[in-house]
């Protein structure tokens, strides 16, 4: 059955037809439907800056970020929660669903830092609020890495007079 078809297709010149066909309706659905050339999508992200000072990474993980992620992520809109633990401090990254309000979910994450400093761990010292836009995300990143770490260290690779050690 297939083999007919087939080859009444390529008998009767029907393919070329529908190839001319759909190439026509390509162009015109192209010129007909409307676009916009930059589309704005709204994907609120926001960053809470938190110091610790006095303990370790480890320490920030245990005593600071977890209970912070678990209060975070109670904020209406959410979709994720992402943490950095470093010593004496710590980054937690809220990811939005596409299309929230961005003013909302900043004063949202306000609200409830605010309004539950007493679940807050005491070892915070402060924290700070900051809301990430699109654009703030780096497109591309370069990295130096020295191949020979005890001739050309981070403090050499970030000196002007780079060339001295080639």
């Amino acid at each position: 059955m297939l083999e007919r078809l087939i080859a009444l297709a390529l008998n009767r010149g029907i393919t070329p037809a529908i190839f001319v066909a759909g190439l026509c309706l390509g162009v015109l659905t192209l010129w007909l439907m409307p676009r916009e050339e930059e589309p704005q999508i709204v994907v609120p992200m926001i960053d809470v800056v938190i110091e610790a000072p006095g303990l370790s990474a480890e320490q920030v993980s245990r005593q600071v970020v977890v209970p912070i992620e678990k209060l975070l992520s109670q904020i209406p809109g959410v979709e994720h929660v992402y943490s950095q633990s470093h010593p004496n401090r710590a980054l937690v990254t809220l990811a939005f669903y596409v299309g929230e309000d961005r003013e909302n979910s900043l004063l949202n994450t306000y609200n409830k830092l605010y309004a539950n400093q007493d679940k807050v761990p005491a070892v915070v010292n402060w924290w700070q609020v900051k809301p990430v836009e699109v654009d703030d995300v780096p497109i591309v990143v370069y990295a130096l890495v020295s191949t020979v770490p005890a001739v050309v260290g981070d403090y050499e690779l970030r000196q002007r007079d780079y060339p001295r050690f080639l």
